[in-house]
């Protein structure tokens, strides 16, 4: 009896010793979780202080000196690696796209590709909508620039300009740099007819709105000649009729009228020159079908007439 009794209390002591363990392992344990997520939080602060200033460093040595982009390239490098450490997103896409600008400026163009193209794919990740469509802008204007791709061009353009108007829909004067992008661009489509709305609201917004009506008509011109290079004669004589619209609100349209209307003579005369060609091919396309088929026939009647003969005989 005696002795079950001390076994009692022997497992009452260690039961009680082991509670009183456990609870200073889990506050000892927290203690220690805690020094770790300090740490941790102290070292992921200190790889991102690195990353912002080795890239505030590369651009400071290109703003200062642009014969010093192979430093600010290797200072960008440099905060891209240490980014990718810690995932820094944030360091990773400003580093990636100061070196894809870099690469770009100075000739480096699949490099440069290489840089935007993974930058854009990250942008996306963030989401950050504002930032994505810079990115997109200029990943459009270096495919139109470096590498004379203007269909990719107007592709990234389109989706910057997307994305803007929903930004800025109320601030037509942070949209101008997009319209004039996907128009300069566009120009050089195959199908110019494409950037006909940009090319109409790139000219209500910022000519008509302030009643700068030269330019406007300056701009219609180049328009209509553009057009013509592309046969689109119909285009064409649309902008010129705009030109002389905008040159009738002239104040001094006197000055300017023959300028007007030699541009819309040179359309013309061009557009009857194009017209009298294809009309004098397809005149010839059709006398050589009509002398093949003469040809035919007249061969089919010989041969007739030959065959004959002989069943006569």
């Amino acid at each position: 009896m005696f002795i079950n009794q001390n076994k009692k209390y022997f497992f009452y002591i260690i039961q009680k010793y082991l509670i009183i363990l456990g609870v200073f392992f889990v506050f000892y344990s927290n203690q220690i979780k805690a020094q770790i997520i300090i740490n941790r939080d102290s070292s992921y602060q200190h790889y991102r202080e690195e990353t912002d200033y080795w890239n505030e460093q590369g651009k400071e040595y290109f703003e200062n000196d642009d014969s010093n982009w192979r430093k600010a390239l290797q200072a960008h490098e440099k905060a891209y690696q240490v980014a990718a450490l810690i995932d820094y997103s944030k360091g990773k896409v400003t580093a990636l796209r100061q070196k894809a600008m870099l690469e770009s400026r100075f000739d480096n163009r699949y490099r440069a590709e290489k840089y935007f193209l993974e930058e854009i794919k990250l942008r996306r990740k963030i989401n950050n909508l504002e930032e994505l469509a810079i990115t997109n802008y200029n990943v459009g204007l270096f495919y139109a620039n470096v590498q004379g791709d203007y269909e990719l061009s107007i592709g990234y353009l389109l989706q910057s300009f997307s994305i803007n108007q929903k930004i800025f829909e109320d601030s037509t004067s942070k949209m101008k740099k997009d319209y004039e992008a996907i128009i300069k661009s566009g120009l050089h489509l195959e199908e110019i007819a494409r950037i006909k709305t940009f090319q109409d609201k790139y000219l209500a917004l910022y000519f008509v709105a302030e009643q700068n009506f030269f330019e406007a008509a300056q701009l219609c011109v180049d328009w209509a000649n553009k057009y013509i290079q592309s046969k689109d004669y119909e285009n064409a004589f649309y902008f010129i009729k705009k030109a002389e619209v905008f040159a009738e609100k002239l104040p001094i349209n006197h000055q300017y009228k023959e300028y007007f209307e030699e541009h819309k003579k040179d359309i013309e005369l061009k557009y009857i020159n194009e017209r009298n060609t294809i009309y004098r091919t397809k005149l010839l396309a059709y006398g050589l079908v009509v002398m093949v088929v003469g040809i035919g026939l007249a061969s089919f009647y010989f041969s007739w007439r030959v065959i004959l003969l002989r069943s006569k005989k």
